[in-house]
């Protein structure tokens, strides 16, 4: 019966021992301050909007027609630029079978200066796009002509004529 009452006094020393030894790791944090730090990480992604002219009518005989609403692009980016290109073709004849057309230009006018698409882009910087993006009231508006020349008004043939243009936008980086 002795080595049993050992038995139970070393395990209740043992345990006692382990108590005694923990006591640290309860004591007062000031004694003993830690500190960390977490990183917080936001990414805001570059976005823009594209805003085109509605659908127009051309009156007859008329040299230079402005399209209804303008081209219009805002946008919250990093170090980009946006560039707006369109594709247009003839006005075709929608009522005829002989594949008649009218030529026609399209024109808008950037910092002054006429420019003619397809050929070239109307470009928005980050500053232009963002002015924009915070306040739509100081969004650059490009309005844009349809412009045909009096020939051509007197070549075409009776009938009703229908075009699309197609505008496209690019994001690019602002070094380009």
């Amino acid at each position: 019966m002795k080595k049993r009452l050992t038995a139970a006094t070393a395990a209740i020393i043992t345990l006692a021992g382990t108590c005694v030894l923990a006591g640290p790791a309860l004591a007062d944090p000031t004694d003993n301050p830690q500190s960390g730090d977490t990183t917080l990480s936001a990414t805001v992604g570059s976005t823009f909007m594209l805003t085109i002219p509605t659908d127009t009518t051309i009156a007859y005989g008329q040299a230079s027609t402005v399209l209804d609403g303008g081209l219009k692009v805002t946008g919250n980016v990093n170090q980009q630029k946006v560039v707006v290109t369109a594709s247009a073709g003839d006005l075709a004849a929608t009522d005829r079978k002989d594949g008649a057309t009218i030529e026609y230009a399209l024109q808008t006018t950037v910092h002054g200066e006429a420019v003619e698409y397809p050929e070239q882009g109307i470009t928005w910087t980050e500053p232009e796009l963002r002015d924009g993006y915070l306040d739509d009231s100081n969004a650059i508006v490009r309005r844009l002509t349809v412009g045909i020349d009096n020939e051509a008004w007197r070549t075409a043939k009776a009938g009703t004529y229908r075009g699309t243009v197609t505008f496209t936008a690019t994001m690019r980086t602002a070094a380009d």
